[in-house]
């Protein structure tokens, strides 16, 4: 009998490493990235991969939607064996040799090799042939001792500046592959609807953004409207049918989903801000979101809004649970739970 197929769920960054070279290490890194990026944006197989499915073809999938992969190398990752005394690199049903394969295709990923343990990069002529591209990748060092912290910290921003990249280089193509798919959240036509005429279907999402976080929303729309789900958002000109439109749909919505960022943080008007007051005074369910990775400035909460110290929003905001969808990128484990919330 074959293993259950379970669709893996969307992340961003993905840590691939052998356990018994730098499970420690790569342990310590993982917590210290709990400060820069959600907890939900990062996949490591001990997390992230149920028992029971074929590993293969999960992390396959996995790594197709990842956009940096960091290789941790430690001193027996080249040279580690089974138990017959066979290298490990040199059987095609490695898990790390497959991790790595995959990784090294995947168009637009960002493969960076991690030297931990004191280990020294591995040379092309000891790699197996797929996986020699992996020798020519710029590799970032990480230390122990006084050295650790700046270490991770210039790894921290170089996988934010990977991502930041990936966004800026792939930002028309979302563009693109959005207006064809489907018309805009709403458009042009919608200025002629009065209040009284608009009418959303039951367990509509009303997405909330600023102007220069639309690309993560229509992200947000593509998976939500793929699970069969209805979005709303508005159009950003302001005119008195918008607000009445807003008013109207918050009457109608299953869930009120604002994002957070940067740029609401920095921002002190926009019509969303009147969009989350309205909210707050509204019956509809709301959770924030954050969408892009935030300094900490606070010790660890279970609510985000607190955990990033977010100041810019409305103070029933802060007692409220909160999401992460980084860059606008879902999980499986979101989409189940918006169905579960709007039909309930």
């Amino acid at each position: 009998m074959s293993s259950p197929s379970i669709a893996p769920p969307s992340k961003s960054i993905f840590m691939c490493y052998r356990r018994l070279d730098s499970e420690e290490v790569v342990d310590r890194i993982y917590d210290s990235f709990e400060g820069s990026f959600p907890k939900e944006a990062i996949f490591r197989d001990i997390d992230t991969i149920p028992p029971g499915v074929d590993f293969r073809s999960y992390v396959h999938n996995a790594l197709q939607h990842c956009h940096v992969v960091l290789v941790f190398i430690g001193r027996d990752w080249l040279g580690a064996t089974d138990s017959l005394g066979a290298r490990r690199l040199d059987d095609p049903e490695d898990h790390v040799r497959i991790e790595v394969e995959t990784a090294l295709a995947v168009d637009g990923a960002r493969v960076i090799p991690v030297l931990v343990r004191r280990a020294n990069m591995p040379q092309k002529s000891g790699l197996p042939a797929s996986l020699e591209p992996l020798a020519f990748r710029n590799a970032v060092t990480i230390r122990t001792g006084a050295d650790y912290h700046a270490d991770v910290a210039r790894l921290v921003g170089q996988v934010h500046a990977a991502l930041e990249a990936w966004e800026r280089e792939n930002s028309d193509k979302l563009e693109e592959a959005r207006r064809k798919k489907i018309p805009p959240l709403a458009g042009e036509e919608a200025s002629a609807l009065a209040e009284c005429d608009l009418q959303l279907p039951p367990g509509t999402i009303y997405i909330s953004h600023a102007y220069e976080n639309r690309n993560s929303a229509r992200r947000i729309a593509d998976a939500l409207e793929e699970a069969g789900l209805s979005v709303w958002c508005t159009h950003f000109e302001s005119t008195p049918i918008r607000e009445a439109q807003a008013r109207k749909a918050m009457e109608q919505c299953g869930l009120f989903l604002p994002l957070i960022s940067q740029q609401t943080e920095s921002h002190i008007d926009g019509f969303f801000r009147r969009e989350w007051k309205l909210a707050v005074t509204s019956r509809c369910v709301i959770v924030p979101a954050l969408i892009d990775p935030m300094k900490p400035r606070v010790i660890r909460d279970v609510l985000y809004l607190r955990h990033y110290d977010i100041q810019a929003v409305p103070p029933e905001f802060q007692n409220l649970a909160t999401t992460a969808c980084p860059s606008g990128r879902t999980s499986a484990e979101f989409i189940d739970w918006v169905k579960v919330t709007v039909k309930s």
